[in-house]
């Protein structure tokens, strides 16, 4: 069987998210990946540097504020168009993730697994708390925009508070994702209920 740079990658987060970085040794993923270390090596060079294209690929990219925000003419299409973004990330991802599912791996979850994965990029990615400060800022900065651009075409009460409001969407995606990673994963749908709710009390 052929290895492509996406299959590398996907072993490697699946093996990643069983275990952790430390515990993760250059000859499992060799062995889990399908290839010797000299085939490795002609992809990625060192664990860290595989390691960080498996956080850009999984993590970074599919969460890019250009992935999940798609251009609306209504606030309430920009809230549809970004539920189905995530949606369609959430599908994608459980395809992946419950590969790292194992039978040894007591109470845990494939959504468990990719939680306990998220604390390895801040110890291991070199200038991981800088970027995910950039990246949170470019979703908080996408909600604003088009809070703004709400209250402005008279969609929304002209009393809105963009920076609360923004804050508001945001941390209720987040407090979700967080909340279900647990279990069950983020629930789409819940997520849906939630943001109608807080757009029915500040739209005109």
């Amino acid at each position: 069987m052929k290895i492509t740079r996406e299959k590398l990658l996907q072993d490697a987060f699946v093996l990643f998210m069983q275990h952790n970085y430390e515990k993760v040794s250059y000859t499992m993923l060799t062995r889990a990946i399908g290839l010797s270390k000299a085939g490795m090596s002609y992809y990625y060079r060192t664990k860290q540097e595989l390691f960080m294209a498996v956080v850009d690929r999984y993590v970074f990219n599919v969460h890019d504020a250009d992935a999940k925000f798609t251009p609306a003419a209504t606030f309430a299409e920009f809230l549809d168009n970004f539920l189905e973004n995530v949606r369609h990330t959430m599908e994608w991802y459980v395809t992946i993730l419950k590969k790292s599912e194992s039978p040894e791996q007591t109470g845990r979850t494939a959504f468990s697994n990719f939680f306990s994965f998220m604390p390895q990029i801040l110890h291991y990615y070199p200038g991981a708390d800088v970027r995910i400060q950039v990246f949170w800022q470019r979703f908080l900065t996408s909600w604003r925009h088009a809070v703004a651009a709400a209250i402005e075409s008279c969609e929304l009460k002209p009393d809105t508070d963009i920076e609360q409001t923004a804050d508001m969407f945001n941390n209720v995606y987040l407090g979700m994702s967080f909340m279900k990673s647990f279990s069950t994963g983020l629930n789409v749908d819940e997520l849906k209920r939630s943001f109608e709710y807080i757009y029915e009390r500040i739209k005109a």
